[in-house]
């Protein structure tokens, strides 16, 4: 009986080492999967604020395109007006050196009018 009772007690002993140990393993686990669930929830978080920012600078980033997109528009207008006033101004220079020229044209003239007038003898 001695050997039976130690084997029981061995087989006790075994059984209660088993349980102990499945308890620290199960304790263990949720000890890790605790921990890692906070890491996942704070990484979690923290994509989230990448994600506010990423979209924030990016609304940035378009307001800021469709203003220049308007400045250059404008500027574009600006410089299609400035050229039609230049051709305008060319257009009103060539006019006026044409009216320039039949002037002088028309002095000379005079003046030789005026000129063969006065040389001419009177009979």
């Amino acid at each position: 009986m001695c050997i039976r009772d130690r084997d029981r007690r061995a087989e006790e002993v075994i059984q209660q080492e088993k349980k102990t140990l499945k308890d620290c393993l199960e304790q263990a686990m949720k000890t890790h999967e605790d921990k890692y669930s906070k890491e996942i929830v704070d990484l979690n978080d923290k994509y989230g604020l990448i994600i506010k920012e990423k979209d924030k600078l990016i609304g940035e980033m378009q307001s800021s395109f469709e203003q220049t997109e308007r400045k250059n528009l404008e500027l574009l207008e600006n410089v299609s007006e400035s050229q039609r006033q230049l051709r305008n101004c060319a257009s009103e220079k060539l006019k006026l050196e044409k009216l320039y020229r039949d002037m002088q044209d028309e002095l000379d003239d005079n003046k030789a009018v005026s000129y063969t007038h006065l040389t001419l003898p009177t009979i």
